[in-house]
C-alpha cells in the first residue's frame, strides 16, 4: 500500500455519497487505503463497502465558528491514523480543512469541487473561499464548468485538475422493489434521480409533463421541496401520472425498468445519474447547463434542451417516446462510450496517480 487516504465527506446524499463510495471501493486496487470521515448519516445507507475504515465527526448545520470544532476532531483524528492523504469533498469539507490545514501538514491536501457555487456569493464568502481554496495542492473540479467557478473564485489555475466523475454497471436487475404502476398508465417509463431542492428542477419537469400525450413519470429522491411538489401534482391534477418514491438505494434497478432518464437540473456540476443512466444503456434527456453538456452528445448520446423551459423538456422527452428506433440506438452509444471512457475505476486511477505525484515530490524534499 501506498498509505492512507482519508476522505472527509459533509453530510451528504444522492451523486456525492455515491461518488466516495466508489472511490473506496476502487483506491485499494491503486495502492492506496481509503478511510471515511463524516457524519452518521453518511453511513445509514450502506452504499460504503463495509470493509472500509469509517469514523464520524460533527458536522453541524450551517457554515459558521462550530466548524472549528469539526477542523479540531479533524486534527485530532489525523495525528492518530496519520493519513498519507487528506482528500476533502465538496465546499464544505474544503473549508474544514482549509481551517486545519496548517496542522495537517505534511500529508498532501486534496479537495473535490463536485459542484456549482449557487447563485452569486457576497465579497466576504467569495474572499473566504479564495482562502481556503488556496491551502491545497490540488483541487480536482469534476467537469469543466467546475473548473471555470473554481478559477472565478480564485483558486490557482495549475493546481486545479479535472477529473470526471466515473461509474459503474451494477449486476443484476432486481424486480422485487419494482413500484407497481397503474393499470390506467399510458406510455413509457420517465425516471428522475435526484435531490428534491430547488436547482435540481424538478417542478419544471412536472410542468412539462401536461404538455405530453403519454409518459408515466417516477421520481425517487428526497428533499425539502418534496411536499411542495407534492402539492404542485395535486393542483394540476396530474397524480395518476406520477409517483414520489423517496429515496431509494435501487436507483440502479429502477433505471433498468424505465424507459427514459431525465436531467432536468436549472444547475449542476457532472450530476452522476446522467452517466448512470448511459451505462445503463438508457436514453437521457438532460438540461444543458453546467457540466452536463461536457457529458451528452447531443442527438447521439442523448438530448439537451433549454433548462428551466417545460416546453422545451417536454418536447426532448416526447421525441425520446414516439421514436423508439432513436431512444435506443441513443442508449446504445451511450452506454458503450460511458463503458469506455467513465469508469468508477478510471476515475480512482486518476485520483490515485494525482496522489503519488505530490508524495513523491514531498518525499523528493
Amino acid at each position: 500500500m501506498s498509505g492512507s487516504a482519508l476522505q472527509l465527506v459533509r453530510p451528504a446524499g444522492g451523486g456525492l455519497r455515491r461518488h466516495v463510495a466508489l472511490l473506496a471501493k476502487y483506491l485499494p486496487e491503486e495502492g492506496f487505503s481509503p478511510i471515511i470521515v463524516g457524519p452518521a448519516m453518511l453511513f445509514e445507507k450502506d452504499e460504503i463497502p463495509e470493509e472500509v475504515a469509517r469514523y464520524e465527526v460533527p458536522f453541524q448545520a450551517g457554515w459558521g465558528p462550530r466548524d472549528l470544532k469539526t477542523a479540531a476532531s479533524l486534527i485530532g483524528l489525523s495525528r492518530k491514523i496519520r493519513p498519507a492523504v487528506l482528500h476533502m469533498h465538496g465546499y464544505r469539507s474544503l473549508w474544514i480543512g482549509a481551517l486545519a490545514a496548517r496542522r495537517l501538514k505534511p500529508a498532501v491536501m486534496v479537495a473535490t469541487i463536485h459542484t456549482l457555487l449557487p447563485g452569486s456569493p457576497g465579497r466576504a464568502k467569495r474572499g473566504v473561499l479564495r482562502w481556503a481554496l488556496r491551502q491545497y495542492d490540488r483541487i480536482i473540479a469534476v467537469s469543466d464548468a467546475v473548473r471555470q467557478d473554481c478559477l472565478r473564485l480564485g483558486a490557482h489555475p495549475e493546481r486545479i485538475v479535472l477529473i470526471y466523475n466515473g461509474v459503474e454497471l451494477r449486476g443484476g436487475r432486481s424486480e422485487s422493489g419494482i413500484p407497481l404502476l397503474p393499470e390506467s398508465r399510458v406510455g413509457e417509463i420517465i425516471l428522475c434521480a435526484a435531490r428534491l431542492s430547488p436547482e435540481k428542477g424538478v417542478g419544471v419537469l412536472l410542468r412539462s409533463l401536461p404538455l405530453m400525450e403519454k409518459g408515466y413519470l417516477w421520481i425517487a429522491g428526497e428533499g425539502r421541496e418534496r411536499a411542495g411538489l407534492e402539492r404542485e401534482v395535486r393542483e394540476m391534477g396530474i397524480g395518476n401520472r406520477v409517483s414520489f418514491l423517496g429515496f431509494r438505494p435501487d436507483v440502479a434497478d429502477l433505471m433498468s425498468a424505465a424507459d427514459i432518464v431525465v436531467c432536468p437540473s436549472l444547475m449542476d456540476g457532472c450530476p452522476l445519474a446522467v452517466w448512470e443512466a448511459m451505462a445503463a444503456g438508457k436514453a437521457v434527456v438532460a438540461s444543458a447547463v453546467g457540466g452536463i453538456p461536457e457529458m451528452i452528445d447531443h442527438e447521439h448520446t442523448g438530448l439537451l434542451v433549454e433548462a428551466d423551459d417545460p416546453r422545451a423538456l417536454a418536447d426532448g422527452l416526447n421525441r425520446m417516446i414516439s421514436d423508439r428506433e432513436f431512444r435506443e440506438s441513443v442508449g446504445r452509444r451511450g452506454q458503450e462510450w460511458v463503458l469506455k471512457e467513465r469508469t468508477a475505476r478510471k476515475m480512482a486511477a486518476e485520483t490515485a496517480l494525482l496522489y503519488r505525484q505530490h508524495l513523491a515530490a514531498i518525499r523528493g524534499r
